[in-house]
């Protein structure tokens, strides 16, 4: 398995999207995380959708 560097840089990610459906925010942010940065979502609580569950990552 490679080794994943580890930056100092925060990538904010803004989604007007509900993220419970929308298969590309997860994608991008796993791509980025993958390769070292740290992530922070944003997005709506659209009401009627499913309660999304928070994946954690740690970048030890």
């Amino acid at each position: 398995m490679q080794e994943r560097k580890i930056h100092e840089e925060k990538v904010l990610v803004s989604a007007f999207s509900s993220l419970y459906t929308d298969q590309r925010i997860e994608k991008v942010c796993k791509t980025l995380f993958d390769n070292g940065y740290s992530i922070d979502l944003i997005g709506n609580d659209w009401g009627g959708t499913k309660k999304w569950n928070a994946r954690t990552h740690s970048q030890e």
